[in-house]
């Protein structure tokens, strides 16, 4: 049986004409683009955060094994490389060296950001949109304004699980000008300009 991957251009381009399709007609909402946007940029901050950590890291190593350039090795070139395995188990390794080389703090936060998933006192913590705007690694990488402006809107209002769950109903969570807001995010996280530098 094929492994099926998602698909994130798809989808973006399915949320971008649902987007434009309530632009033309004057349609107060876009369902489709406020259910996928929310999910899009946390699959977003997450890997750009990810990339980020991972490069720092590397860029910090010195005095490796042979067998410790292998575990940096598919990270070192631009070749497509098919990690077999879950995210975590591929990326495990490599958090392990970091922290035994002393270039990153073993933290649950630290782990989550690498492996996309934490132990912390027998409790397992996924990388969630929430996780990832709390962690320490996104106060130091993330613009103070942009940190703030997300917090806002994704922890302090909730909309991430207002839209998903259809909390909150004195507000209208689907509403276009939340998708033109969440547009300009994940094209802000996918520019990189949201980071201090």
């Amino acid at each position: 049986m094929k492994r099926l991957t998602i698909d994130y251009n798809e989808i973006y381009r399915k949320a971008m004409e649902d987007y434009i399709a309530a632009l033309v007609t004057g349609g107060q909402h876009a369902v489709t683009a406020n259910f996928v946007l929310p999910s899009l940029i946390e699959q977003g901050l997450g890997v750009t955060l990810q990339n980020r950590m991972l490069f720092k890291c590397i860029m910090q190593l010195n005095d490796l094994t042979e067998e410790e350039k292998k575990v940096i090795e598919p990270f070192l070139h631009n070749d497509k490389v098919l990690f077999y395995g879950t995210e975590k188990f591929s990326m495990e390794k490599s958090y392990q060296l970091f922290v035994e080389k002393g270039v990153l703090k073993n933290a649950p936060d630290n782990e989550m950001i690498l492996t996309g998933l934490a132990q912390k006192e027998k409790k397992k913590l996924p990388r969630t949109l929430g996780r990832l705007l709390n962690s320490n690694f996104a106060k130091e990488e993330i613009r103070p304004e942009y940190l703030e402006l997300l917090k806002n809107f994704f922890v302090e209002l909730n909309i991430r699980n207002c839209i998903m769950h259809g909390l909150g109903e004195m507000f209208d969570y689907l509403d276009i000008g939340l998708v033109a807001i969440m547009f300009q995010m994940l094209w802000d996280i996918v520019e990189c300009e949201i980071f201090k530098n």
